[in-house]
Parts: structure tokens; C-alpha cells; sequence
């Protein structure tokens, strides 16, 4: 199965609302799951903002989320700076970086780290983290699966500021199939969105972030999905000012 198909089978899935919860957390506890971690985070960031923790394991991954906020260092934002994925699989090397954050996450017995950045082009929307009780690297299959979840997620932010609702688990339908449309396709989701930000940022002389605030702001205040927000300024049916 491809990352795309994975991706896709993922979200699916997590909005299935007969399982319960809502799809954010049913995210972090499937992934910790799939690549075999014994926490896992979902951290929104934007520019300029502080960390906001979306979802997190209960014991390793929120004790971990929350400490990184206080140390502010750490893989979570080693890999929001160089909006690069962070691949730790020995914590415990001897490298002085995350001085205030290693310690405590070793005497939690984690012994390897990986933070997935959730990317839109330039922009960085968070960071998907993996902690893991064993040394070593992932495997091929957990990577894909790693990568998987790191698409389903930024589809679930991007989608989370708009007036579907669909990132915050009120779906229209009790089933699977009833996921919106906008979400079967994450990755022409972030295309569609990509192209709108970029163009917004060029006719406002903003940055591609606040770009982006501005097109989630206006889904949300015109109870509409991001996507046909995008595809409207793309289009230019709709400008935003």
C-alpha cells in the first residue's frame, strides 16, 4: 500500500466516529500503535506563536509534549527551526543538544526519538513526534507508516481552521465513508492550499504564513471547507484582504 492509499485509509479511520474520541487523539494513540513508540505528540505551531499541543498519548507523550514547552528544546523543536524531520535513534549518544530534555526523557525509559514536521511548501504546521522504549531505527514499514500519519495529520490541520468541522471529529455521518470529501484527497488538499497561500502572499506582500491564517480565518468565518476557500482565491472568484 502507498503512503497516499495509507494516508487516505488513515483518516478514514479516524474519523470513523463509532470508535469515539476525536480524530486528533485517535491519530497520535493509532500511530504510537503502527511504529511501535510508547508515546506519541501532535504539536501546532505557527510563526511568531507559541507550541500548542493538539493531541498526545496519555503518560510518555503528554509528561514529554508538556516538557518540551518548558525547556523549549527539544526534537519537537529542533524539527519546527529546520522544518526537517529529526531522526534520533539512539537518545542517548552523547550529543549536548536538548540538554534539559533528554535527561528526563531518558529517566522515562525512551530511548529513541523521531519528529516528523508537518510541511505545506515552506510553511512548517507542526510536528508529529515518535518516542520509542528501544534503540534503533524505525523500520522501512514503520517509516511509510510514520509518513503516513505525518500526510493525515497535516491534512487534519489544515482542515481543523475551516467551517466543515471536519478536523475537530463532527463529521457529517456516523461511518467511515462519510469522511468529508476534502479529506479523501490530502495531498491535493495541501496542493490546492499551497497555491492559494503562495498567490495570497504575492497580492498582500505578507509572508506565506500569515497568507495562510488569512484563508483558514476566512473558512472559518464564512462556514466554508479550506479547500474551496483555495480554490476560490486560485481561481479568482475570491480575494481576500
Amino acid at each position: 500500500m502507498s503512503v497516499e492509499q495509507q494516508t487516505a485509509q488513515i483518516l478514514r479511520e479516524i474519523h470513523d466516529t463509532r470508535a469515539g474520541g476525536a480524530p486528533a487523539d485517535r491519530l497520535v494513540v493509532d500511530c504510537c500503535a503502527a511504529a511501535g513508540a510508547v508515546g506519541t505528540s501532535l504539536t501546532w505551531c505557527a510563526a511568531g506563536a507559541a507550541p500548542l499541543t493538539i493531541a498526545a498519548t496519555p503518560g510518555v507523550g503528554m509528561t514529554l509534549e508538556q516538557l518540551s514547552f518548558v525547556v523549549g528544546e527539544s526534537p519537537q523543536s529542533s524539527s519546527v527551526s529546520t522544518n526537517r524531520i529529526i531522526l534520533r535513534p539512539l537518545l542517548d549518544d552523547g550529543r549536548a543538544e536538548w540538554a534539559g530534555f533528554s535527561p528526563e526523557a531518558l529517566r522515562l525509559g525512551v530511548r529513541a526519538v523521531f519528529a516528523f514536521p508537518l510541511r505545506l511548501g515552506a510553511i512548517n504546521l507542526g510536528v508529529l513526534t515518535l518516542y520509542r522504549a528501544v534503540p534503533g531505527s524505525l523500520s522501512d514499514e514503520q517509516l511509510g507508516s510514520a509518513l503516513a500519519y505525518t500526510a493525515a495529520a497535516t491534512a487534519l490541520l489544515l482542515d481543523s481552521g475551516s467551517g466543515s468541522g471536519s478536523g475537530s471529529g463532527s463529521g457529517s455521518g456516523e461511518h467511515p465513508e462519510d469522511l468529508p470529501a476534502v479529506l479523501e484527497d490530502p495531498f491535493a488538499l495541501q496542493a490546492e492550499v499551497h497555491q492559494a497561500t503562495g498567490m495570497l502572499a504575492v497580492q498582500l506582500g505578507i509572508d506565506l504564513s500569515a497568507a495562510l491564517s488569512l484563508i483558514r480565518a476566512h473558512a472559518y468565518s464564512a462556514d466554508a471547507s479550506i479547500d474551496s476557500i483555495a480554490r476560490s482565491v486560485v481561481a479568482r472568484r475570491l480575494f481576500i484582504t
